[in-house]
């Protein structure tokens, strides 16, 4: 008779576990969100895929900055990165950088070969304890920022295809 209430017990955490991962895990690619974005400038010191240090000297001289949260285990981060790449490119000459931001540690490995995959030529940089200020939990998680620092947008949750990067680029660069 003990084993019902166990076996109970058992199955309504499996429920809870999959309902929370599924509300972790989903694919936020087909809903796109937003968040309130930190209010002070941004101001950071990491190191970049070469290990050379980055810091926000990097934002100065453009009128919109991309920065792009990303992780090389998540299909929609890495499925945007052409997108993203291709965004750069077309408006890199009118004060467009991109910066991605990756955390996971030990695989850098699969990050260059991601970054080769897609012909990224944006700068990539590691994750410190400064960008905290834009973790939502979720992945990939963008913002724009101005050549201070400054938020000009939300943080905005899940990928996008080029058209969907451009109207938004468009709308600030005007």
């Amino acid at each position: 008779m003990k084993k019902i209430p166990v076996l109970a017990a058992l199955l309504a955490v499996l429920a809870l576990t999959l309902a929370l991962s599924r509300a972790v895990w989903q694919d936020r690619d087909s809903a796109p969100s937003a968040a309130p974005a930190p209010a002070s400038a941004l101001r950071f010191k990491t190191v970049d895929r070469a290990g050379n240090t980055a810091d926000e000297s990097l934002l100065a001289g453009h009128s919109l900055v991309i920065l792009n949260f990303w992780e090389p285990w998540y299909p929609p981060c890495v499925r945007e990165m052409p997108e993203l790449e291709k965004l750069y490119e077309a408006y890199k000459d009118r004060g467009l950088l991109i910066l991605g931001i990756y955390s996971e540690k030990g695989m850098e490995d699969k990050v260059d070969e991601i970054l080769a995959d897609a012909g990224t030529s944006y700068p990539i940089l590691r994750s410190c304890k400064d960008f905290d200020a834009f973790a939502t939990g979720y992945v990939p998680t963008t913002v724009f920022l101005d050549g201070e620092g400054n938020a000009l947008s939300e943080l905005l949750v899940g990928s996008r295809d080029y058209a969907g990067w451009e109207e938004l680029v468009l709308s600030v660069l005007k």
